[in-house]
């Protein structure tokens, strides 16, 4: 499977990147180089060869170091919750006004205030 110069430029463009016709060139050749070597490793007769978990099993049984998926630590949600207003579904709801009031949600209009009495400080210093 070999690209060309309109498949590098095509997917160029939809990841809003812009190419020099060089750069399309090398990219065009790296691509098809990886393709190649894939071809090649598919031209491999693989039927019967057991696949390796890890690739230091071809020395000999390897123990992995992976630990069991269980959870360590109790689940204290209820706990942790406790001092919320609001819970709603296992989420904890901060109020808006709270948010609002740091300037990080809303209409912005804390933030313009804060704002303004910063610079009007700044004007008469």
């Amino acid at each position: 499977m070999a690209l060309t110069s309109q498949d590098i430029a095509r997917v160029a463009n939809l990841a809003r990147l812009e190419l020099r016709p060089d750069e399309t060139e090398h990219t065009l050749s790296q691509i098809n180089g990886f393709f190649a070597l894939v071809e090649q490793m598919e031209a491999v007769n693989t039927e019967g060869v057991e696949p390796l978990a890890h690739p230091a099993a071809v020395i000999g049984e390897v123990a992995l170091r992976l630990r069991e998926d269980i959870a360590s630590e109790p689940n204290q949600r209820e706990a942790s919750q406790a001092g919320c207003e609001s819970v709603t579904d296992r989420y904890s709801r901060a109020p808006r006004r709270s948010l609002e009031s740091a300037g990080r949600v809303g209409s912005g209009s804390a933030f313009r205030r804060r704002e303004a009495a910063r610079s009007t400080a700044l004007v008469s210093s």
